[in-house]
């Protein structure tokens, strides 16, 4: 083969395994969505046909009818990769970034493939025979080529397997969460932000199918229109009559705060949009004649800041502590405590939210997988955690328990250590966690982010959910990961 065939071959290889462990892998965490198990099997067997070319072409001169088996195998490869691109459109939109890597890798193989099927045909014309050969350096890199789309290939392949039983296993999920649904006794009218957010998207379809009614106030109301039916969706208040009756407000909008760099703009602009809800809400509870039973509204276990004595337990009866995530944390809930008047107003201190589609442990999912997770700073630090359907059913619980008010911190019973945490998910993944990342390195990254956020010991302990006799289906850490991961 000629240098500039060699050249071509080896740049679409190079980018379709960049392609796959960019977006793939990290950006859209295919291999924990169970709406992509078609693609990765697509995938896993174009990947391993590809690898199989590869290898051929690297360490051998096929002629005769073994040319046949490489056009079998890149016909095979293109297709499946080609329904899998396909099957993007129903399962995710593509992002730009991949959009144009995609661009090129078809520009690519046009350019190539005149005179891949020139040489092919030659080959084709000779005796058949298949003889092992030396191409110099070409040969060592086409091999490690191979192995790269074997690696992606067998992932692809044994994520989508894992895929399928996690799709059996939800289904039982779900209707645990219904029957949650089904004890705030009868049907009740709620109110609800946030609804397509990691707790949100998780509530609502929940309480349409146990035949609550649900109004969604939505920035975006096609992705919101996808939770279920039937759905209200408003993108005010204003749009609210007077006398509209809500039974229940669950307020779970808001700015990220881990969404970008703590700059005093960021600040102010996290601060303004998260004080702003509660006294939107506080305005039409104030104007309707209905007024609503209860009213959660969301803040974080950040409220309790950085301790001094970081194996400390704090409970809900501690005060704020010192950072600008507490006082943030602070703020939104006077915000809400100055705003709720008669109603019951119950705050959710809540903790890490543990689950596969997005959230702290989506971040860390793919970094593990791909043999690169590593244990923030010491690892020492307490982190409060806490499954994602555990929050649900204790945001039942607090709209049907009259007795419940107040701040709740909603956790699990049993926090863990980061470290504890990192090894734990190395063990459900099969991947060693070995590596740390120096504070230091974190603290010059992303400042008082990483002190407050990242490194930060936060021991929380939610004691009004324990004693108002809730049971939680995931008191430990191992518990939560064998329902996710196993």
């Amino acid at each position: 083969m000629t240098e500039l065939l060699w050249w071509l071959l080896l740049l679409q290889g190079l980018m379709t395994i960049v392609n796959t462990l960019v977006h793939h892998e990290l950006l859209e965490r295919l291999t924990f969505r169970t709406s992509a198990r078609r693609e990765l099997y697509l995938r896993g067997v174009g990947y391993v046909c590809y690898a199989m070319v590869a290898l051929l072409l690297a360490c051998s001169a096929p002629t005769g009818a073994w040319v046949w088996l490489i056009f079998g195998l890149v016909l095979v490869a293109l297709g499946a990769v080609l329904l899998g691109r396909l099957g993007d459109k129903c399962i995710r939109p593509r992002q730009p970034s991949e959009q144009v890597l995609g661009g090129f890798l078809l520009l690519n193989l046009g350019v190539l493939a005149i005179p891949l099927v020139s040489l092919l045909w030659v080959w084709m014309s000779q005796p058949t025979a298949i003889t092992a050969v030396s191409y110099g350096y070409w040969t060592p890199l086409f091999v490690l080529l191979a192995a790269g789309f074997v690696f992606f290939g067998l992932k692809n392949l044994a994520a989508a397997r894992r895929l399928e039983r996690w799709a059996g296993r939800s289904i039982s999920a779900d209707l645990g969460l219904v029957q949650s649904a089904l004890e705030l006794g009868g049907a009740r009218s709620i109110l609800v932000t946030g609804a397509t957010g990691l707790i949100g998207s998780r509530l609502v379809p929940a309480w349409i199918t146990a035949g609550h009614s649900v109004t969604v106030l939505t920035r975006r109301p096609s992705v919101a229109a996808e939770l279920g039916t039937p759905l209200t969706l408003v993108r005010s208040l204003d749009q609210l009559g007077s006398d509209v009756h809500i039974d229940a407000v669950v307020h779970l909008a808001g700015e990220p705060v881990a969404g970008g760099l703590w700059s005093e703009a960021r600040k102010k602009y996290l601060l303004e949009s998260r004080t702003a809800m509660p006294q939107e809400i506080g305005a039409w509870l104030a104007r309707t004649t209905h007024k609503p039973e209860v009213w959660l509204s969301a803040s974080a276990i950040g409220f309790y800041g950085v301790s001094d004595t970081p194996d400390e337990a704090f409970v809900e009866s501690a005060p704020a502590g010192a950072g600008f995530a507490a006082h943030l944390c602070e703020q939104i809930e006077k915000a809400s405590a100055k705003n709720a008047g008669d109603t019951r107003l119950v705050t959710l201190r809540i903790g890490l939210v543990l689950a596969r589609e997005s959230g702290y442990l989506a971040q860390l999912l793919p970094a593990v997988d791909l043999f690169v997770g590593v244990i923030l700073g010491s690892g020492r630090q307490w982190q409060s955690w806490i499954h994602r359907d555990d929050a649900v059913r204790a945001i039942d619980r607090c709209l049907c328990d009259t007795e419940v008010r107040g701040p709740i911190n909603v956790v699990a019973p049993e926090p863990v250590r980061a470290k504890a945490l990192m090894k734990s998910l190395g063990r459900h993944l099969t991947r060693p966690v070995v590596m740390h990342l120096p504070g230091f390195a974190l603290r010059v990254a992303a400042g008082d982010l990483a002190d407050e956020l990242l490194l930060a010991s936060q021991r929380v302990a939610p004691e009004v959910l324990l004693q108002a006799g809730f049971e939680f289906r995931y008191p430990t850490l191992d518990n939560a990961l064998d329902a996710l991961l196993r």
